[in-house]
């Protein structure tokens, strides 16, 4: 099996417009640009700046070839992103990119279900940020492989991984990749369902089964 990559900063627009086509459906993503029109436009730019960060600052796998999926990664230790590397990546103009309605109804999701993280996972981690893959490709085991490398590196440190999702159909993808459900509910001002998922290594708690669900 050919060995995954890692993706060059010449690749940022086409995984951004690749992952656009994977989160179309996504409740955060219609939430966010409940017009489809403009939905996939905004998204491009919005996700491949989120991508040009993990290529700088952290890791971003993708297959051999051509590019069928991406899974952005950001490392153990890294802390919140700082106004340097936002600039450096772009994130600071995605209110002026995606519209301040839009940013906002975004902000609010990711800051209700992104405070769980520091109180569910106090310690070094590697955190899932994205994976995406061709829509056509689904179900066709290209997301574990594209998981693969960084999971075994943290089974053989001890380090866990951490990852945030809104999508049901996500959850049992990520359970047979060792992730348990921390928490599930739903962001009360916009309705939009999450669920927080760890994984720890093998032999250590937590591995065998949910670590604990909490209903909003």
């Amino acid at each position: 099996m050919d060995a995954i990559r890692l993706l060059g900063l010449d690749e940022v627009e086409p995984a951004g417009e690749l992952l656009a086509r994977a989160f179309f459906d996504d409740a955060l993503a219609a939430y966010m640009l409940p017009d489809a029109a403009s939905r996939g436009r905004l998204l491009s730019a919005h996700l491949g700046a989120m991508v040009r960060y993990g290529v700088l600052y952290g890791e971003v796998h993708a297959p051999p070839g051509p590019l069928r999926g991406v899974a952005l990664w950001v490392p153990p230790g890294v802390s919140d992103v700082t106004p340097e590397q936002a600039a450096a990546a772009g994130i600071d103009r995605a209110s002026e990119l995606l519209g301040a309605e839009a940013w906002g109804r975004f902000m609010t999701v990711m800051g209700h279900v992104g405070q769980f993280r520091t109180t569910d996972m106090p310690d070094p981690h590697w955190y899932l940020a994205l994976i995406g893959v061709e829509p056509e490709t689904a179900g066709r085991g290209l997301g574990g492989r594209l998981l693969r490398p960084v999971l075994d590196r943290a089974d053989a440190t001890g380090t866990p991984c951490y990852l945030e999702t809104a999508s049901a159909r996500n959850v049992p993808f990520y359970r047979r990749h060792g992730f348990a459900v921390v928490r599930e509910g739903v962001e009360p001002g916009s309705g939009v369902p999450y669920w927080t998922l760890r994984r720890t290594t093998p032999g250590r708690q937590g591995d065998s089964g949910p670590i604990g669900e909490q209903h909003r």
